[in-house]
């Protein structure tokens, strides 16, 4: 086919006018030597697809690298959801601890026998923080700030000592 063409070629009864600019010569390029050209044509098809191929991997491994960060930074926080949790349920124990030993408090304050013995030992412990300040502030102080504190639960107000 191809001396058939050269034939006619020669000739000038093939009309490569109507053809796109560029088809012509590709066309004599295939029929002179197609075995060449389709090769030719072969190597830059597997050239640009072996560089896209080269690019996908380029472009994969910075994905995995991504991937590998984005995994540590997963791992961190879950690392830190888990020791706040833990944080947190020591925290609910140690409210709930708190809770019941103020109920308990509250329920010894509540009790008769608590504020039986407080008012037993009230008049001690008067005479022992008299006895204390004494001791840090003196003598006239000490009077005059018991005097101060009668006045003051007997209702008169003027009193500032």
């Amino acid at each position: 086919m191809s001396a058939e063409f050269k034939v006619h070629d020669e000739k000038g009864e093939i009309d490569f006018g109507i053809m796109a600019p560029g088809q012509a010569s590709a066309l004599r390029a295939i029929i002179d030597n197609w075995p060449k050209y389709y090769v030719t044509q072969w190597r830059i098809k597997i050239n640009a697809e072996r560089k896209k191929a080269e690019d996908l991997n380029a472009a994969n491994a910075a994905l995995q690298k991504r991937q590998k960060e984005c995994d540590a930074k997963v791992k961190a926080l879950r690392d830190e959801i888990a020791r706040l949790k833990c944080g947190l349920a020591t925290k609910r124990r140690e409210q709930e601890l708190c809770r019941r030993a103020q109920c308990e408090v509250a329920s010894l304050k509540s009790s008769e026998a608590y504020r039986v013995g407080m008012f037993v030992t009230w008049p001690a412990r008067k005479a022992w923080s008299g006895v204390k300040c004494l001791r840090c502030n003196g003598f006239a102080y000490t009077i005059k700030h018991l005097f101060g504190k009668v006045a003051r639960c007997l209702g008169l107000r003027n009193v500032k000592w």
